[in-house]
């Protein structure tokens, strides 16, 4: 592998390099030096060009951003805030925000150009600056509203160069070190050909490479959790590693490993401790739940499961809830004085009822109706009674054992716990096409409960929140306030032969 000569960075090695005149005798090698050293850069990073094309022959080298030295934006002073709300930003319902409208409180945030995706630092001048902004400290930069919210107005630093423009505004030059530039390296080499577009993210780049292998070395349930880590950037463990250390920083919360350092949202719920001793797959967090039913055993933190008709025989208008709870059973008998059995489910009434005939008239083309498998006498001699059949049922459990247990898996994802540089759960969309033949992913999507934030708002209106289990109906008694009689006038015009 080429490698750049690293002289070329110490601009006393390059004026040794052409020699002991320039060096020691010539009385203009300090300008001579800044000169060549601005060269050598300059030819650097030609040199990390050509090694990032080179990279992006391969889906795994391939660079996710552009690396540069330097980037330079020029800012308008009338710029600051002249921009409209976007639908995406951390704003709070309620707080008087207005989309489409720049909300006040914000008087430090600028545009910048839609390729710069990170840097560690601006400053007034390439050389010798005499301003140093850090990031994360004296800036931000939000991909999402591609803007840069600054600390503090850099138009009130009089150590940055102001100059008054033609138009009667005013205008400095920021200088981006080190920036990252977004050029969709990914997705233009590899994501178009799988149909797939994200922003630019280590996280996007993985789930691609999960795409690939999927593609190249088969589907898998593993290889399919893999692109839900990448959508989520909620990790899971690696593997044969013991837990050292559970701690926070400024932004993530950590495990810490003999191995490795997993970060995840401040709103995620830490579920190891130190000692752990932690295997492949396993969860670190209520962030992301990963269960295989091959056991046939029910995680408990899982309520219940609503189940689609595309998994269920006949036609259903929507979709049948199994509850993680113990229900009563019922037991009937048919004209024909076959015993029927069945138990609660969460759908449509003519859904359960459909459901429940369509299982009793299979089992009976079968010769073996559910009530026979469920008999528990000895000698199973004639129709079961309502004695010899369990009198409870958790239909959670039952489903499992039963069903899920021959190629399913499922997947609980919290929304408000995802990592900030997650791909987005909008490409989950996408799994399904990774999925394994015979395989079924049940994928179960927390969305955000109201926080105490939130509760004031709630009982100022005058509102109260409640639950209920998916796939239930909820009934509502149609009150005379509630009807409202409509008119409607329509006048019909036209001509007649």
């Amino acid at each position: 592998m080429i490698a750049f000569p690293t002289q070329l960075d110490n601009k006393g090695q390059l004026l040794r390099v052409l020699g002991g005149f320039w060096s020691n005798t010539y009385e203009g090698r300090e300008l001579l030096s800044e000169v060549l050293q601005a060269r050598a850069q300059l030819s650097k990073q030609t040199f990390e060009r050509l090694q990032e094309a080179t990279d992006s022959l391969s889906r795994i080298d391939i660079p996710v951003f552009r690396k540069e030295y330097w980037r330079n934006l020029i800012v308008k002073k009338s710029e600051v805030a002249a921009f409209p709300n976007l639908y995406g930003e951390d704003i709070n319902y309620g707080s008087g925000a207005v989309y489409g409208k720049r909300a006040a409180g914000l008087p430090f945030v600028y545009p910048i150009d839609a390729e710069l995706a990170d840097c560690l630092a601006i400053t007034n001048r390439v050389t010798k600056p005499s301003v140093n902004l850090v990031r994360g400290l004296d800036f931000v930069i939000d991909k999402t509203s591609n803007v840069i919210k600054f600390k503090e107005n850099p138009f009130n630093n009089p150590k940055f160069s102001i100059e008054k423009t033609s138009e009667g505004d005013e205008e400095l030059s920021l200088w981006f070190y080190s920036p990252s530039i977004d050029k969709q390296y990914v997705y233009q080499h590899f994501g178009y050909l799988i149909n797939l577009w994200a922003k630019s993210s280590q996280s996007y780049k993985d789930l691609v490479n999960a795409s690939f292998d999927s593609i190249v070395l088969g589907t898998s349930s593993g290889r399919t959790l893999d692109a839900v880590m990448s959508i989520t950037g909620i990790p899971l463990a690696k593997g044969n590693e013991t837990v050292q250390d559970v701690a926070e920083d400024r932004i993530n919360k950590l495990v810490i490993t003999d191995k490795n350092v997993y970060k995840f949202s401040k709103k995620a719920n830490i579920t190891v401790v130190v000692g752990d001793a932690l295997v492949e797959d396993q969860q670190m967090s209520t962030a992301l739940e990963y269960h295989e039913f091959n056991t046939g055993k029910t995680p408990q933190s899982i309520i219940g499961i609503s189940v689609s008709g595309s998994l269920l025989p006949g036609k259903y208008m929507g979709e049948l809830g199994f509850m993680n709870q113990v229900v009563p059973t019922t037991v009937t008998k048919d004209d024909n004085g076959i015993t029927k059995i069945t138990f609660p489910l969460g759908g449509h009434p003519f859904d359960v009822e459909s459901f429940w005939e369509e299982v009793h008239r299979r089992g009976v083309a079968s010769g073996k109706t559910l009530a026979n498998y469920l008999d528990k006498r000895t000698e199973k001699i004639g129709q079961p009674e309502a004695e010899s059949l369990p009198t409870e049922i958790n239909p959670f459990e039952f489903i499992v054992k039963n069903n899920l247990r021959y190629g399913g898996f499922l997947i609980r994802i919290k929304t408000e716990a995802l990592a900030p540089a997650a791909v987005g759960i909008d490409k989950l969309s996408y799994v399904k096409k990774l999925l394994s033949p015979n395989t079924t992913m049940v994928l179960l999507i927390d969305m955000p409960s109201i926080s105490e934030d939130n509760n004031a708002y709630v009982e100022e209106h005058d509102h109260t929140a409640t639950t209920f289990m998916a796939a239930n109906t909820i009934n509502h008694d149609i009150v005379e306030s509630d009807a409202i009689d409509i008119i409607v006038s329509r006048t019909v015009s036209g001509a007649s032969l």
